[in-house]
């Protein structure tokens, strides 16, 4: 309370000033004539009396200014005062306020929009109750057997539940559309603190049986069913089968990504007692967890591991690794899983940014300094007069702030901008990146950055004001042409900073520049060109079981159908269909199906990888343009083949027989069969431009494709995709009217997606880089033209005395190229340490390539030697009885 009412009298202090000293006045006037009556008691006349009494009381002003300070009231002032005089004397300087307000917003602006990504993706608080006791088991899917175990036989967890992605046809609804499914177990739903919007959520009664219920995303719900409540209760067909909805989920809600993607269309409840998932070699429940009260991660991963131990020794085929060890079963905290990978990429993204920063920072500190050169006699008169090096650092830190916070301002603007654009150009999947927005938290980051920022462009002109001697600067504000050294130690250190900052940052964006430039020159393998890719999922339709998804029949039979219309639409040269295309899939995930394969006579090694299984349409060779090294590819008398045939391609064919002539060679693919090899083919970048050619085995789509639901078409026609895709669609629906076709790209079009991450990223980097060359190129110029106009007198007096210009410009040129030969030499040294974070997110080029760094620290040191040409030449130019006339 005591504190609430100094802090409410400092206000009343600060605010109603004018009444505050009147009763200041009046109180000191009181005890001064009290004084002066007893002085006068004791026989003193008047006017000694009065005297005695000022001698006695020691100064009113000095009173009046400890009043003050107890008051609170002195710092406050002395602050909104320093503001005032800071105002004023941009005021008379707008071209120095304006250029250090934009340099900085720029900074700021960088810096926020960043760390508004890092803080979304990596920092900000899952939206669950008690976000920090969730945690989610790693290495992948898990089976249902699993789950189990760790629901019903563990104690650390007070919860536990999991979620299966699928995607499902929605038809007889209009149009067919397909639906991303979540299959949760109970409990996952009320874990997250969902709500329902309308209805209900899941009962546990639901949780039994196939699931004849589901609830809508709030989403899903406004766009398919325009908001209509009515549907409650209603059925809708997914996969062919009738199921009624229940509810529809509070908007608020947010899905996991790590368990069920970033969208959800419909929630559906998962049976974990169901016969057909009792297998341990069914992969596909993400589980998540919520840890018991004053149970730690640690003490929980024990638990797991000591439980996992156990059932190994039952299942040991199962897991037990190849090395003898138990196959791991490692948790992590839900707010860092799904983010592992993103997670390095946007940490040395925001580390540019601050590289930026600092030397956005060092600019502006050089005009302070430059501008307190000129200031010189003004600070030192101020404290020739009594000013205490105290109120000059003060001053001087108030100015640099309200710049800093100035230049926040438009940081912030900046930084809604540019987080708009990182939503829309962005394509790159990163988690949690759709809930990006310029909230408290980052406007809170975005005040302390400009408030630091501002300390630091301001603390060293501040410390050289009050070090430099007061004689001295009275000197320097009369002879107009010389600098003190230690001032001119410090901005050439600043420039200095601005050139090896700025090579760390160019040398950066240029590995990521040339990784870029090496993914795009890969040939993948195959023509993209005129070629058309669209994706199926045959569930549900014309060839469905009753109530239920394709049989194996009626996928084949569907199949033929369809390449049989597809082949007459006008424009289309070649069609073919297989598991998965090319691209359609990237980086690390793999499709579909892997399997040992060996030749013929040979055994399973132990090191052997897996290999895989490709099932292709006759004419997928041909239609993706992959050129065979030897043999043919498949055709229609292929699929009733006997022996089974395949191709393989180079890599498969090495890694198998040491060769690639081996058609009529046979192999075997553990647990299937035996195939004889009927074509080699070069080898596709299946997997992206940086992947490796995999091993992989093409097998005819007759034998295999029918056992899942995947299809992937590939049309070849010059036709335009906008008239070519109506006509492939139409083509799907003749042969089955409720299969939805909800995707036709191009080829070029998935390649291009599949290289927009390290695009992004370079393009972002370089962008950093740019500005930051433009600022160091900035502050050389200005420190170099500076240096010419404050050395003027001395100049005049060299020419006087028999210099020629040109090597006055040689000696201002001999500068410049020191300075960037030091700050080069320094920022080598530096990126040679800081590039190796990058390992992991170049490809094709080492973080110390030695291209990349030449030419980065010639271009850098060609625009260094070119900002200081200017000065040089003005120095070369100068008369000297017109400077020395001038001075």
């Amino acid at each position: 309370m005591h504190g609430l009412r100094r802090l409410i009298r400092r206000w009343e202090v600060l605010f109603r000033k004018s009444r505050a000293e009147l009763e200041l006045d009046e109180e000191i006037r009181y005890h001064l004539e009290r004084e002066v009556q007893a002085n006068i008691g004791e026989g003193m006349s008047p006017k000694d009396a009065r005297r005695k009494a000022l001698v006695d009381f020691g100064g009113v002003d000095r009173w009046k200014e400890q009043v003050r300070e107890v008051r609170g009231a002195r710092s406050l002032d002395a602050f909104l005062q320093d503001m005032r005089v800071a105002l004023r004397s941009f005021a008379h300087t707008p071209g120095f306020a304006l250029a250090a307000i934009l340099i900085l917003g720029v900074g700021i602006g960088a810096t926020t929009t960043i760390f508004s990504v890092v803080d979304t993706v990596i920092f900000r608080p899952l939206p669950y109750p008690r976000p920090g006791e969730l945690v989610h088991f790693e290495n992948g899917a898990h089976t249902v057997p699993d789950f189990l175990e760790w629901r019903d036989h563990t104690e650390s967890f007070s919860a536990v539940a999991a979620a299966w992605e699928t995607e499902v046809d929605l038809t007889r609804e209009g149009v067919p559309e397909r639906l991303r499914v979540a299959q949760v177990t109970e409990g996952f739903l009320p874990m997250l603190g969902a709500s329902p919007h309308m209805g209900r959520l899941f009962r546990t009664d639901d949780f039994v049986g196939e699931g004849s219920v589901v609830l809508l995303d709030h989403g899903m719900w406004q766009r398919r069913w325009g908001s209509d409540s009515s549907v409650i209760g209603r059925a809708i067909h997914l996969a062919g089968r009738p199921v009624v909805v229940v509810g529809v989920v509070d908007p608020d809600l947010t899905p996991p990504e790590i368990s069920v993607g970033n969208r959800v269309d419909v929630w559906v409840p998962l049976d974990v007692n169901r016969p057909d998932l009792q297998t341990r070699d069914l992969l596909i429940l993400s589980v998540v967890a919520r840890l018991g009260p004053g149970v730690g991660p640690e003490a929980a991963q024990a638990e797991i591991d000591a439980l996992m131990t156990g059932i190994a020794e039952e299942f040991p085929e199962r897991y037990f690794r190849r090395d003898g060890s138990v196959r791991p079963f490692a948790l992590e905290p839900l707010q860092g899983a799904g983010v592992q990978e993103v997670r390095p990429v946007l940490l040395i993204l925001l580390g540019a940014v601050v590289f930026m920063l600092l030397i956005a920072c060092a600019n502006v500190a050089n005009l302070f300094l430059a501008r307190g050169t000129a200031r010189s006699r003004e600070l030192s008169l101020r404290r020739a007069l009594g000013a205490s090096g105290r109120r000059i650092i003060g001053q001087l830190l108030a100015e640099s702030g309200a710049l800093a916070l100035a230049g926040g301002i438009l940081g912030v603007g900046l930084a809604y901008l540019g987080t708009e654009i990182i939503l829309r150009y962005n394509t790159e999947p990163v988690p949690r990146l759709q809930d990006l927005a310029v909230d408290p938290r980052i406007l809170g980051f975005a005040l302390i950055t400009s408030l630091g920022t501002g300390v630091l462009c301001g603390v060293l002109p501040a410390l050289q004001a009050v070090r430099k001697d007061m004689n001295e600067g009275l000197n320097e504000g009369t002879t107009r042409g010389t600098t003190g050294p230690g001032r001119r130690r410090v901005r050439n250190g600043l420039v200095v900073a601005e050139i090896s900052l700025t090579l760390v940052l160019l040398n950066g964006a240029g590995l990521l520049f040339r990784s870029f430039i090496e993914r795009i020159r890969v040939d993948p393998g195959f023509d993209t060109g005129e070629l058309v890719t669209m994706p199926l999922n045959l569930e549900g339709g014309r060839f469905s079981a009753q109530g239920g998804s394709y049989t194996e029949e009626g996928r084949l039979q569907f199949v033929r159908e369809l390449m049989e219309r597809l082949e007459v639409v006008p424009g289309v040269q070649a069609v073919a269909a297989g598991w998965t295309l090319p691209f359609e899939r990237v980086g690390r995930s793999r499709c579909c199906w892997g399997r040992d394969v060996v030749p013929a006579e040979g055994g399973v090694d132990e090191e052997s990888p897996w290999f895989w299984i490709q099932p292709v349409t006759p004419g997928y060779f041909h239609t993706l343009d992959a050129p065979l090294s030897s043999g043919r590819e498949f055709t229609p008398a292929d699929g009733n083949a006997d022996p089974f045939v395949a191709v393989l391609n180079e890599p498969t064919a090495r890694h198998l027989f040491g060769r690639v002539d081996v058609v009529g060679e046979h192999i075997r693919i553990v647990d299937v069969g035996t195939f004889q090899i009927i074509g080699v083919a070069e080898g596709v970048h299946h997997w992206g431009l940086d992947q490796e050619v995999d091993l992989e085995v093409y097998v005819p789509w007759e034998h295999f494709g029918t056992y899942a639901p995947f299809l992937h078409v590939a049309v070849r026609s010059r036709a335009p995709l906008g008239i070519l895709a109506p006509a492939l669609r139409e083509a799907v629906w003749t042969v089955d009217p409720d299969l939805p076709v909800e995707e036709i790209i191009t080829m070029r079009q998935r390649v291009s997606v599949s290289v927009a991450g390290p695009r992004f990223l370079s393009v972002l980097f370089a962008f950093f880089a740019g500005v930051a060359l433009l600022l160091a190129s900035g502050g050389i110029y200005a420190s170099m033209l500076y240096t010419v106009g404050q050395r003027r007198r001395e100049m005049g007096i060299r020419l006087a005395l028999g210099a020629t210009g040109s090597r006055l410009g040689r000696l201002v040129l001999g500068q410049g190229v020191f300075l960037a030969t030091v700050g080069v030499a320094i920022g080598l040294a530096a990126a040679l340490g800081l590039t190796r974070l990058l390992e992991s997110i170049v490809w094709g080029v080492t973080t110390t390539d030695p291209t990349t760094f030449t030419s980065v620290t010639a271009f850098l040191a060609l625009v260094a030697v070119g900002a200081s040409l200017i000065p040089a030449w003005r120095a070369s130019r100068a008369d000297p009885l017109e400077t020395l006339r001038a001075e």
